[in-house]
């Protein structure tokens, strides 16, 4: 077991220690000129990215700010904004072949039980290939839109209270952390909340300034810009070897509930999460492998050791081509539930050959 525990260190530390190395020298550079901004970590990647930030705060070797592990994920704030028009620009243009009641389930995280209050089975048996049916999906989401809504208020009102009790509303413009890349959660977050916000994320598909009603939405990337899934970028192309690596001890968050307790001056919220992978359910590996990661981000500040993006690039392109650079006792971590398209669990070594 310690053998497993130090190869598990020494991975994290030497794979993992130089892009997070250089993803917070970016971050403290913007915190810097926001050091009144909470800095939301979003889940599950800022789970891991919260506990470098803290560590490199505990060693003063980042400026103090206020920092939140957010609840939030793409299937959820789907849901919540179903009826309204402006996310469906998100939510309802990646691929899907299957049918309209597989999709809502999918896509949206709701279940069959869910999908029959709203619509007649003939509507839900149709096939739907996305994103050529489009147009014909949002027509329908149209004529029965005070219908959704009604399905989802419960739930969109209890995170707007979760998101209150954070101090969300009332704190100044939020920095968001992530790893990327399209900007999504934090675009549906800047129209949810009113207020403008600022996202760092590894890599941007097309970084700027979003106008969302009265908002801006601000993404600014840290190793590249203007890649596409497909581009020929490989740290985009293989991103999930970081989604299965960067997670948090619970699956998929999925809804929350507003807990009633009389006693209690501050509201409480029971999340609810979804399907676990190897990650979740064995997380003590993945804390041995986060261990070694932190480790390098400090001795790296506190050193002021630096990478070029060439080396992180040239650093990720080995180890997710090199069957030889992933120890076998690592292998079992990269497992990732893909939960957007539908699909069970998806393992990048598998998927690449690696």
């Amino acid at each position: 077991m310690q053998h497993k525990s130090i190869t598990l260190f020494d991975f994290g530390y030497q794979f993992l220690g130089p892009i997070c190395s250089e993803y917070f020298w970016s971050l403290k550079n913007l915190i810097i000129d926001k050091p009144d901004s909470p800095i939301m970590f979003l889940a599950r990647e800022g789970y891991f990215l919260q506990k470098i930030y803290q560590n490199l705060q505990s060693n003063n070797l980042l400026p103090s700010s206020k920092s939140i592990y957010l609840l939030a994920s793409r299937t959820f704030l789907f849901r919540i904004t179903i009826s309204d028009p402006y996310s469906w620009e998100f939510s309802c243009k990646h691929n899907f072949e299957g049918t309209f009641d597989q999709f809502l389930c999918a896509r949206f995280g709701f279940t069959h039980a869910d999908n029959t209050t709203i619509f007649s089975e003939d509507i839900l048996e149709q096939s739907l290939s996305l994103p050529q049916d489009f147009d014909k999906l949002t027509t329908l989401f149209y004529k029965y839109i005070d219908e959704l809504d009604d399905a989802v208020r419960d739930s969109r009102a209890n995170y707007k209270d979760y998101l209150a009790s954070l101090g969300l509303y009332s704190d100044n413009e939020p920095v968001l952390v992530d790893v990327g890349y399209s900007g999504t959660i934090q675009k549906l977050l800047t129209r949810l909340i009113g207020k403008n916000t600022t996202g760092l994320y590894f890599i941007t598909t097309k970084s700027g300034k979003y106008n969302i009603a009265n908002n801006l939405a601000t993404m600014q990337p840290v190793f590249k810009d203007n890649v596409k899934m497909g581009d020929g970028y490989h740290m985009l192309d293989k991103s999930l070897f970081l989604e299965a690596l960067l997670t948090s001890p619970n699956g998929q968050f999925i809804d929350i509930h507003k807990l009633q307790n009389p006693l209690q001056k501050q509201e409480s919220f029971l999340p609810v999460y979804g399907r676990v992978s190897y990650t979740q359910a064995n997380f003590e590996e993945l804390q041995s492998f986060f261990n070694g990661a932190i480790e390098a981000v400090k001795h790296n500040f506190e050193h002021k050791v630096r990478f070029s993006v060439d080396e992180i690039e040239r650093l990720y392109r080995l180890y997710t081509t090199q069957p030889n650079m992933i120890p076998n006792l690592v292998r079992p971590l990269f497992d990732v539930d893909d939960a957007i398209s539908g699909n069970s669990n998806v393992n990048p070594l598998q998927l690449f050959g690696v």
